[in-house]
C-alpha cells in the first residue's frame, strides 16, 4: 500500500499526472503523511496547484483546506455518478477552478 501512495506523491510532485480525484478525506490525510515521510510536501503541494483536484464532496473539501489545497471541482451532491456524468454534460471551460457545480 505505501508503495503506490510514495508512487502517487512522486507523480503528482513531477507533474506527470494531469487529474486527482479524492473520494475520501482519508485519502488526503494519508497522501500528505506519506509526502511528509519522503520530505516532499512542498512538492505534493505544488503538484496538486498546478493539476485539475477534484473532491467527491464536502468533507474531503475541508481535509483538502487544511492542507491548503482547493479542489477545482466538488459535485453538488456528494456521489461518484455526479462526478463521472459531468464531464459529459458540461463544457470543458465552463466549470471554473473551485466552482462547485
Amino acid at each position: 500500500m505505501f508503495a503506490l501512495l510514495r508512487e502517487c506523491v512522486l507523480g503528482i510532485a513531477s507533474g506527470s499526472v494531469d487529474v486527482v480525484l479524492f473520494m475520501t478525506a482519508v485519502q488526503v490525510i494519508h497522501l500528505f503523511q506519506i509526502a511528509e515521510q519522503m520530505n516532499c510536501v512542498q512538492d505534493l503541494r505544488a503538484g496538486l496547484a498546478n493539476m485539475v483536484v477534484v473532491s467527491i464532496g464536502p468533507t474531503t473539501s475541508e481535509e483538502l483546506a487544511h492542507y491548503g489545497i482547493k479542489p477545482d471541482f466538488e459535485p453538488s451532491r456528494p456521489k461518484m455518478g455526479f462526478i463521472v456524468t459531468r464531464p459529459r454534460s458540461t463544457p470543458a471551460n465552463s466549470c471554473s477552478k473551485a466552482q462547485q457545480c
